[in-house]
């Protein structure tokens, strides 16, 4: 019965997951499994039963929905947009809400600043990274930044996906088994994650307050690059 119950926990997170400016480490806090999920990433021998089967559930959501999600993102680009600049105002008010309450001070301040230039900073890097190097290397990278959404809280794995235009062909290489593709963004994503899962349960636990500010920062960032991208389209 609990393996039933740990593959629906990671089937709610990984539909979390899919959809841009969600956060699926926000869904398993709101689960209440995010802590021992990352304890079980690691040391996975400690709890396999319930890592396999939140993983599998994850798996089994993102397989199903992404493809779906992709192609409205296709089809429908200015929507889309429009409904993932509401979605990330949304969680910028309510990680806002949550934030402020516990207190302000300036290192709190200083830490939503830097992490509110991150994004524009990520933007122009990744697009200089890609004129650079290109291909394989710059797909391996990508999966190195990406992996910090797939393991810390507040942050969107697919809304990264999109911003770093990924999303799309992500989706496609999913369908079409495109190997050369997947192949070195989940290497990057396996690289990235085991840092992010080392350095996340203790940063968590011993600044909880800057780090609920370090998200905050980067929500309201993603939130002005959105409203730019809007202000180009109309």
């Amino acid at each position: 019965m609990k393996i039933f119950v740990y593959l629906l926990e990671g089937f709610l997170t990984g539909c979390a997951t899919v959809v841009p400016g969600v956060s699926g480490g926000s869904a398993a806090i709101a689960m209440g499994i995010y802590d021992r999920l990352i304890l079980a990433l690691a040391k996975p021998k400690s709890d396999l039963k319930f890592l396999l089967s939140c993983g599998a559930g994850g798996a089994a959501a993102l397989l199903l929905l992404f493809p779906v999600a992709a192609s409205i993102i296709e089809d429908c680009p200015a929507a889309v947009r429009i409904a993932v600049t509401a979605i990330i105002a949304a969680s910028a008010v309510l990680q806002a809400i949550k934030t402020v309450k516990k207190g302000i001070n300036a290192s709190a301040i200083c830490a939503f600043l830097c992490c509110a230039a991150v994004p524009a900073l990520i933007n122009a890097g990744m697009k200089c990274l890609f004129l650079s190097i290109g291909g394989t290397l710059y797909i391996l990278a990508a999966g190195c930044l990406l992996s910090a959404a797939l393991v810390l809280p507040g942050l969107s794995f697919t809304y990264m996906l999109y911003f770093l235009g990924m999303y799309v062909r992500t989706a496609d290489a999913l369908k079409t088994g495109d190997i050369a593709f997947l192949l070195p963004l989940g290497a990057g994503l396996a690289l990235g994650s085991v840092a992010c899962v080392m350095l996340a349960g203790k940063v968590i636990e011993s600044h909880p307050k800057l780090f609920s500010y370090c998200s905050l920062g980067f929500l309201t960032g993603c939130l002005g690059d959105c409203i730019a991208e809007l202000l180009t389209i109309c």
